[in-house]
C-alpha cells in the first residue's frame, strides 16, 4: 500500500493531473503567511464547495442549519451501496497500464509487433494474461497496439524521463471508484474481429483509472503544499468541518483528500468520520482581533477516514463491502478549533498546528467524464475512450445472470475512434 508518491497538480481548464510530474514551484512562506492564508479561506473554500455540490448534481444552497457544528452525526460512515470501490494505483515503473500483472512478465515490443500474425494460435488464457492496455488493443482491433506503445513510451517504463516509485493513476483511480460502478466480475468480449478477450475486474479498473487521469469537472479546497513546506495551504477547517457533515453525511458522497502535509501527495477517498466535539471555550484577545463577530470558540477532535490503497490482486474482486467496513481505510487523527458567532453558528476555523506530515493538505472534488483521451497534451492517451471503458466496467458490475458475451460489436456500439 504505497502513497508516498510526490505529484503536482496541473490544471487546463477543468482537467487535472495529480500522478505524472515532478517539483512544481516554490511556494515558501512563513508561519504568518500561512495563517493569513487559512484566514481569509473561508468564503473562498465555501464557493469551492458549493461548486463540488452543483457538479455532484446538488443543490448549491446549503442549508443554514448546518453552519451549527452540533446539527450533523458525529460518527459517520458511508455504506456498502454508497462508499467508493478500492483499486491499485498501477505504478507506471512497472509498466502501468501495460503491467502483465497476472504473471509479471516483462512486454518484449518487437514480439507485440509480431502478435498480429500469431493471435489465431493465442488461447483465451494466454489472452486473459495480457495487460490491460494489450486487452483494450486487440478489442478495438488495433494490431500496431498503438495504445499500448503509448502507455509504454509517455507514462511507462520506456519514457524519456526516469520514472518514480510514486507515479502511476492513483487520482484517476480515486475518481472512477467514486463515479462508476465497480467491475466485479470477469467478462468476455468479442474484438471488432471477433476475437473474444477476457477483462478481468482489475484491468477494467485500471483503465478506468486511467480514462480518469483528467477529469471533466473540478473543484478544490486548499492547495498543495510545495517544496519543504509544511500544510501551506491548507482548506478551512470550518469549512472542511461543514464537508464532513453535509457533503459526506447528508448527502452521501466521497471527495478525495491529500493526506500529507508536506510536497508529497497522497490521494485518499473520505469514507467516514468520527468527531469529538469539545465545550465552547471563551475567546483570547487575539481570537477576538482575528475573528470579528466570534463570541466563542470549540474544538473538534477528528478521526477521520480514507480509502488507501489495495493491491492488484485485491483489487480483483468486489471491494465496496469491504471498504464500508473499514477494511482498507487509513484513520487520520487531527483536531481544529471552530470560531462561533452569537447564534452558534460556526464563521471561521483553524487547524491545530502538527510537525507530523499525515493530516489534511488540501480537498478536490470530481464529477463527469474522465477526459484522459482529450488531453494528449498532458500524456494523456487519446485513443483511451471513456465511452467505451465505462460501457465495459458497466458489463463487469452487472450480475453474472444478466450478462453476456457480445458478439460482432461494431464502433458506433462500443464508442471506437
Amino acid at each position: 500500500m504505497i502513497f508516498n508518491r510526490r505529484v503536482l497538480i496541473l490544471l487546463s481548464g477543468l482537467a487535472f493531473n495529480l500522478c505524472l510530474a515532478s517539483e512544481g514551484p516554490a511556494i515558501v512562506g512563513t508561519e504568518t503567511v500561512e495563517r493569513n492564508f487559512e484566514l481569509n479561506s473561508y468564503a473562498r473554500d465555501l464557493g469551492a464547495l458549493q461548486e463540488a455540490l452543483g457538479i455532484a448534481g446538488f443543490s448549491k444552497n446549503i442549508p443554514d442549519e448546518y453552519s451549527d457544528p452540533t446539527h450533523g452525526p458525529l460518527d459517520f460512515m458511508l455504506n456498502a451501496r454508497q462508499a467508493p470501490w478500492a483499486g491499485n494505483y498501477f505504478p507506471m515503473f512497472k509498466g502501468g497500464l501495460a503491467n502483465r500483472w497476472q504473471t509479471r512478465e516483462k512486454i518484449d515490443i518487437e514480439k507485440l509487433r509480431d502478435i498480429k500474425k500469431s493471435l489465431r494460435q493465442l488461447t483465451p488464457d494466454q489472452i486473459n494474461r495480457l495487460s490491460p492496455i494489450e486487452k483494450y488493443d486487440l478489442y478495438r482491433g488495433d494490431y500496431t497496439f498503438k495504445s499500448t506503445l503509448h502507455e509504454l513510451h509517455k507514462r511507462g517504463p520506456l519514457r524519456p524521463l526516469p520514472v518514480e516509485e510514486w507515479e502511476g493513476f492513483c487520482n484517476g483511480v480515486r475518481c472512477a471508484g467514486i463515479h462508476l460502478p465497480e467491475p466485479k466480475h470477469p467478462i468476455t468480449v468479442a474484438s471488432r474481429d471477433g476475437i473474444p478477450v477476457t477483462f478481468q475486474p482489475a484491468d477494467l479498473k485500471a483503465l478506468a483509472g486511467a480514462s480518469y487521469f483528467f477529469v471533466e469537472k473540478y473543484s478544490q479546497m486548499g492547495g498543495p503544499s510545495f517544496n519543504d513546506g509544511h500544510a501551506q495551504n491548507q482548506p478551512n477547517a470550518a469549512v472542511f468541518d461543514l464537508a464532513l457533515r453535509y457533503y459526506v453525511a447528508a448527502k452521501k458522497a466521497a471527495f478525495v483528500i491529500d493526506s500529507h502535509l508536506g510536497s508529497e501527495i497522497w490521494n485518499e477517498t473520505v469514507i467516514g468520520y468520527k468527531r469529538d466535539l469539545l465545550e465552547p471555550e471563551p475567546l483570547t484577545a487575539e481570537d477576538e482581533q482575528l475573528f470579528p463577530g466570534a463570541v466563542s470558540k470549540r474544538r473538534v477532535r477528528l478521526d477521520l477516514y480514507s480509502l488507501a490503497d489495495v493491491s492488484i490482486r485485491e483489487s480483483n474482486q468486489s471491494t465496496k463491502a469491504k471498504v464500508a467496513a473499514g477494511d482498507y481505510h487509513k484513520t487520520t487523527k487531527t483536531e481544529y478549533t471552530l470560531f462561533l458567532d452569537s447564534s452558534g453558528r460556526a464563521i471561521n476555523g483553524l487547524w491545530k498546528k502538527t510537525r507530523g506530515l499525515r493530516g489534511i493538505d488540501f480537498v478536490w472534488f470530481s464529477g463527469g467524464r474522465g477526459t484522459d483521451s482529450k488531453n494528449p497534451q498532458g500524456n494523456g492517451n487519446e485513443l483511451l475512450s471513456f465511452r467505451t471503458i465505462s460501457r465495459l466496467v458497466k458489463l463487469s458490475s452487472q450480475a453474472l445472470s444478466c450478462r453476456q458475451v457480445l458478439l460482432n460489436i461494431d464502433d458506433k456500439k462500443v464508442g471506437l475512434k
